[in-house]
């Protein structure tokens, strides 16, 4: 199975909405992308249960180490990535990052600025 596409609302101009989007709902093995296009990214989780998402080390220079935030039951988490430390530069996820959640519980969201 493939790792679930997460959308990426792109919010272009001060006062006006983005398209819609869904949250996407991932799967243990398999987790997350998030198509990031040169974009700074904001992401927001959400989960039904407690939980937390790894944000894997992209395989550029700045990509040193994972980052895991935990996700509370019913709560709304939003998180600011630095793309250099998460971004795939190269090979079959290059212009995204991965995530890996603990559970399938956890949805997820991105906006782009």
């Amino acid at each position: 199975m493939a790792a679930t596409v997460v959308d990426v609302l792109n919010v272009k101009k001060v006062n006006f909405t983005s398209d819609a989007g869904a949250l996407q709902t991932g799967t243990v093995a398999d987790g997350f992308e998030i198509p990031i296009d040169g974009k700074t990214i904001n992401v927001i989780l959400t989960g039904t249960a407690a939980g937390t998402v790894t944000f894997k080390q992209g395989n550029g220079i700045q990509g040193v180490k994972d980052l895991t935030v935990a996700v509370p039951k019913d709560k709304v988490v939003a998180i600011r990535l630095d793309t250099g430390y998460f971004e795939n530069v190269s090979g079959d996820d290059k212009g995204k990052i991965l995530a890996i959640p603990s559970a399938a519980t956890i949805s997820v969201i991105a906006i782009a600025d």
